[in-house]
């Protein structure tokens, strides 16, 4: 997946429903000059739009002649479901790069106090459960990213490093974070 396509915009309540439905009536939608104002958004918005289409899963992006934008069968489940994304588990199914990547972390680095269990279950406060009662669970701050999952494992991942370890790439990521976020990260490897 390309860096920094979502030209600084994070994905907006609306658009998501609006690219699938854009694109449900002409797969060039998207693509078109016309896009911004047939959508009600600005240039950039359009671009970041059609990256968050593909990032998410619900579209894919393919050459007929010229590029186009066409649902995935995920795409189409939720189209097909819940295309207004009202269902808190279409959200989830969305954001399964966390989900994907959290046992595959804690396989990696998990100690004794910091597994995938302990995460699902601890009442620590960087655990799932804590995050959760925290959180307004209708807004973005609800989900469990990736940053959630550094911030449980940052000590394992601090002392996974040797060559080749979790640590070296963790650290290098966590760099090109600080040098492009205006707050500092909640936790420094």
């Amino acid at each position: 997946m390309p860096y920094a396509k979502h030209e600084s915009f994070h994905i907006r309540e609306g658009w998501l429903s609006k690219g699938m439905e854009s694109i449900q009536q002409d797969p060039r939608a998207l693509r078109r000059k016309t896009a911004p104002m047939d959508l009600g958004l600005g240039r950039n918005m359009v671009r970041a739009l059609r990256f968050w289409l593909v990032a998410t899963g619900l579209t894919k992006q393919e050459w007929e002649n010229q590029l186009v934008q066409a649902l995935t069968p995920f795409g189409e489940t939720v189209w097909r479901y819940d295309r207004y994304l009202e269902d808190e588990g279409t959200l989830w199914l969305i954001h399964s790069l966390t989900t994907y990547c959290l046992p595959h972390l804690s396989n990696r680095v998990a100690q004794n106090e910091r597994t995938l269990c302990t995460f699902l279950a601890s009442e620590e406060p960087e655990a799932l459960g804590p995050h959760l009662t925290r959180a307004v669970l209708d807004t973005p701050e609800a989900w469990v990213r990736l940053d959630r999952l550094q911030g449980y494992f940052a000590h394992a991942i601090r002392a996974d490093a040797g060559a080749g370890d979790a640590h070296p790439v963790w650290a290098g990521v966590e760099t090109a974070l600080r040098k492009m976020a205006p707050e500092p990260l909640p936790c420094s490897c």
